[in-house]
């Protein structure tokens, strides 16, 4: 039986986009849908998690580097 893909956000590091995440996206490919947060428009890490949350598909798997992780973290919470 094979899983039905989830979505998942993957969130970047500071000055970085969706290149960082290309290996993974192709990898992941069979696994999860992943959609690129954008971090670049706020700048508080609340508001950064407000949009991503806003876009996302609920439910969903995220992870995130350096600031990305901060932003997932402050989805959770």
């Amino acid at each position: 039986m094979t899983a039905k893909p989830f979505p998942l956000g993957l969130l970047p590091a500071m000055g970085c986009d969706g290149q960082l995440w290309a290996r993974q996206v192709t990898d992941l490919a069979d696994l999860a849908h992943p959609k690129l947060g954008d971090l670049t428009v706020h700048d508080t890490l609340e508001a950064m998690a407000a949009r991503v949350l806003a876009n996302a598909p609920p439910p969903m798997a995220v992870a995130g580097v350096s600031p990305g992780g901060y932003v997932a973290l402050e989805m959770i919470r």
